[in-house]
């Protein structure tokens, strides 16, 4: 067999097991429903306010959460985007992601006020 063709045929296998953990490492952080984003890389869930104990309780089977007086109002997930909860914004270098997260945590927030007004 050529040795050019055995040199991409090793590529080709080795990069299998990475392109799995990437894959894996992306669905770190997800949307379990509406309003609610939980991160499994941190083990913590948000809504639209900021860390949820609650929710977190529930979406990650944890007895004891670590709660601190002060909240955090500026988080990073496990997939580098930044929320900030008191701007309502988030932040992501990838095109796009930043308008996703905001959707989830911010619009629903939004549109409840707005119709309790």
């Amino acid at each position: 067999m050529n040795p050019f063709w055995n040199v991409i045929c090793l590529f080709m296998v080795l990069a299998v097991p990475y392109e799995s953990l990437f894959i894996s490492y992306k669905s770190w952080v997800y949307s379990p429903e509406d309003g609610v984003v939980c991160d499994k890389g941190k083990k913590q869930c948000f809504n639209g306010l900021g860390f949820s104990p609650e929710l977190t309780k529930q979406y990650f089977d944890e007895d004891q959460v670590h709660t601190s007086d002060s909240v955090p109002k500026l988080v990073q997930l496990s997939n580098n985007v930044i929320c900030d909860f008191d701007s309502k914004q988030c932040k992501s270098d990838i095109y796009g992601k930043d308008e996703y997260y905001e959707r989830i945590l911010f619009l629903n927030n939004q549109l409840i006020s707005s119709i309790n007004r």
